[in-house]
């Protein structure tokens, strides 16, 4: 058996825009145990940034992740293996790794996978290997409590479950967030976070529609996801509610897009999973008021952390008032302290330090 003391944990990560942030958080909190990382995919990926370190391993295409000699290295000599984003074509051959495997889901990973979603063959067939590969696993890990759960209705019996949050170092977040909240006299509402169907814009957009008449501007961001979804939900929110639905398309660098979020006094998230939590933590810590659906776990997850959030399906039948009203003085305060980027770190390192403490190895930087 492994000296734990000793023991080697592998991310197997995408390269993408959470990427050099997670990397950095790893080294910085626990210096004391071998975490090593081979990072796969395009290097021109929306927001990818290259951490150059040896104990960092970059491969062209989740197909080199088996192919590589320095990769298969590592995947035979690690004790442990996070599977960081379950990327379904490489379940086949992450199949003989799966028992030291703890695999990790975004949300966007499992979320196509739950119960009732969609039928056909090649469907069943990824959700028979989906749900076989969570029962042929160590343990799984998600970002939120409610994911566990759903992960489980795929999968049935599975190893040890952990919550990880996902989180960058606080200095690398320095001076992002203005002083001073933005404010102007209409009321800006941020809604969803990317051209995915799990936003279900669609319903979103025809909820806020008796609000049309009001004082109100709707930006979408859209940057990334899915071409044809993204024409749909422009030439919905466009039909809707006219030039008052702005569709936010171009991609932005973290801090203009920080910036940008400073403005928005209300948060709009009808997504069906977990999903955007960057962007809501961020719209709590600035002072907004933020909308989650009642079915997509966020909602009890957030205030079972003891933040207030309020729900998404209220607005049907409440006042333009009522939708707008801003949070008193104490939730803004109580939201912003929890949603600070040295809370939302502090979280992160106490998950992650629980997690590789679970193994016997060390517990992390002080």
């Amino acid at each position: 058996m492994a000296d734990l003391k000793r023991s080697m944990f592998l991310h197997v990560m995408p390269k993408e825009k959470f990427t050099y942030g997670f990397v950095e958080f790893t080294f910085a909190t626990v210096p004391d145990v071998d975490v090593r990382f081979v990072v796969y995919g395009d290097d021109g990926a929306q927001g990818y940034e290259p951490y150059v370190d040896e104990r960092v391993v970059p491969v062209p295409s989740a197909k080199a992740v088996f192919r590589s000699e320095e990769s298969l290295k590592l995947l035979h000599e690690s004790d442990v293996v996070i599977f960081n984003w379950v990327n379904m074509s490489m379940l086949p051959s992450m199949w003989r790794y799966l028992p030291k495997t703890h695999l990790l889901f975004w949300g966007g990973d499992f979320s196509p996978y739950v119960a009732g979603k969609r039928q056909g063959l090649a469907y069943r067939l990824k959700r028979l290997l989906l749900a076989a590969s969570i029962r042929r696993a160590r343990g799984v890990i998600g970002i939120v409590q409610s994911d566990l759960e759903k992960i489980a209705s795929i999968g049935g019996q599975v190893g040890t479950q952990s919550v990880c949050e996902i989180a960058y170092l606080p200095s690398r977040n320095a001076g992002f967030v203005p002083a001073v909240k933005h404010r102007s006299l209409s009321v800006n509402v941020l809604l969803g976070n990317s051209a995915t169907p799990t936003n279900r814009h669609r319903s979103a957009i025809d909820a806020l529609a008796r609000f049309a008449a009001e004082d109100i501007r709707v930006y979408a961001p859209l940057s990334y996801g899915d071409d044809d979804y993204r024409a749909e939900v422009i030439e919905h929110g466009c039909e809707v509610l006219g030039d008052k639905f702005i569709p936010v398309t171009d991609f932005m660098e973290r801090a203009e897009y920080i910036a940008f979020l400073n403005k928005m006094d209300i948060g709009v998230f009808n997504c069906d999973r977990q999903q955007g939590l960057g962007n809501i933590q961020l719209l709590l810590h600035m002072g907004a008021k933020v909308y989650l659906s009642r079915d997509g776990g966020m909602l009890a997850d957030l205030r079972a952390d003891g933040a207030v959030v309020d729900c998404f399906e209220d607005i049907g039948h409440g006042s333009f008032k009522a939708f707008c009203a801003p949070l008193d003085d104490a939730s803004i305060a109580r939201n912003k302290a929890l949603f600070s980027f040295e809370g939302i770190y502090e979280r992160a390192k106490g998950h992650w330090g629980a997690f590789y403490r679970s193994f016997g190895v060390g517990g992390g930087a002080e």
